[in-house]
């Protein structure tokens, strides 16, 4: 893992990439799902473990709203 990176990418449940700012992660998430919203995206503060989804209604990505890590 990147020292500097605090943000994990996960697609599908496989942590794909990792960045060092929140706001940076996010926006590489939205737009993964921008191109394939069949896709489960979230984004992971590794930090506090804390999650983001990426949702995808009416044709447009969103952010769900954090959640822990599921156990």
């Amino acid at each position: 893992m990147n020292e500097g990176a605090h943000f994990e990418i996960i697609v599908q449940g496989v942590p794909r990439t990792y960045r060092d700012r929140r706001e940076m992660a996010i926006e590489a998430a939205i737009y993964h799902k921008e191109r394939v919203p069949t896709e489960d995206v979230k984004v992971r503060d590794m930090r506090d473990d804390s999650i983001v989804t990426i949702g995808w209604e009416k044709g447009k990505a969103f952010l769900l709203a954090p959640g822990p890590l599921p156990a």
